[in-house]
């Protein structure tokens, strides 16, 4: 009986986290589709910064994305830790006014406090439906 209690309170604070981690991954999503580059590159770690300055992050975010219009739908579709140092990799389908789709991949420190990493790419066909068919994430595994 305590062994079941224990798992489940960890499985509990297994999928918490999961879900704090998504939400800060998905806040600093909304930064960016509120163009608020500025704000985003000041979360996003140094990793993240170097080689670079805000201008030309801020205009090949604007490029990649290969849109300027709206997102109407963002769905989560995965939440994975991993990786030596520990990083959470939340995966997004994002779609935009216009009906262009893209994958976008935010990688977070252990404990969610630095954005690491961002990548785009077009969306993920075998992980779950499309986009435009829900507009809620599907719950974490």
């Amino acid at each position: 009986m305590r062994g079941t209690i224990a798992m489940l309170v960890l499985s509990f604070g297994a999928a918490a986290n999961a879900g704090d981690e998504a939400a800060r991954a998905t806040a600093w999503l909304d930064l960016v589709d509120a163009a608020r580059y500025t704000e985003a590159w000041d979360q996003a770690a140094p990793a993240l910064r170097s080689g670079t300055d805000r201008a030309a992050w801020s205009e090949r975010i604007r490029r990649e994305r290969r849109s300027d219009g709206k997102v109407v739908c963002r769905k989560l579709i995965a939440v994975e830790r991993s990786g030596d140092p520990p990083r959470v990799f939340a995966l997004f389908a994002s779609e935009f006014d216009d009906g262009h789709r893209v994958g976008e991949k935010v990688t977070l420190s252990a404990d969610a406090a630095a954005v690491l990493a961002y990548r785009i790419g077009p969306p993920a066909p075998d992980r779950g439906a499309p986009c435009s068919t829900s507009t809620t994430p599907e719950p974490l595994r």
